[in-house]
């Protein structure tokens, strides 16, 4: 039931983002060895820059990885569904006890009229 030709434009994407993402390493290591040489502010900005473009990129390249992945077992009764990337009414895998604040517990201290202790 998988539609391929969607997933084989996830993988074309996957893989361009993929090379973009290589190149700008490529040339930031390249930065990187000329500042390395002449501690230039301005080289050094722009490695930052890179560091900052190849973090967000690399955010997407993981998104685009994992929907892909949620596309392709999307009609398969045994793969869990992600809550974050599919409108799912199903409860989470993970059930945790509800944790109480810091702030929860000092409000519900105050309303239950508890004093501290005097000595």
């Amino acid at each position: 039931m998988y539609d391929i030709e969607m997933d084989g434009q996830y993988l074309e994407s996957i893989g361009l983002i993929e090379n973009r993402l290589n190149m700008l390493k490529v040339e930031m290591k390249d930065k990187e060895l000329r500042f390395e040489e002449t501690m230039d502010i301005d080289l050094y900005e722009e490695i930052e820059r890179y560091k900052r473009r190849i973090s967000v990129l690399y955010e997407i390249y993981l998104d685009l990885k994992k929907v892909r992945l949620e596309a392709k077992n999307y009609y398969n009764k045994e793969w869990y569904r992600s809550e974050k990337y599919t409108v799912n009414s199903r409860k989470s895998r993970f059930n945790f006890a509800p944790v109480r604040s810091m702030v929860e517990e000092y409000v519900i201290y105050k309303l239950e009229g508890k004093e501290e202790d005097e000595e």
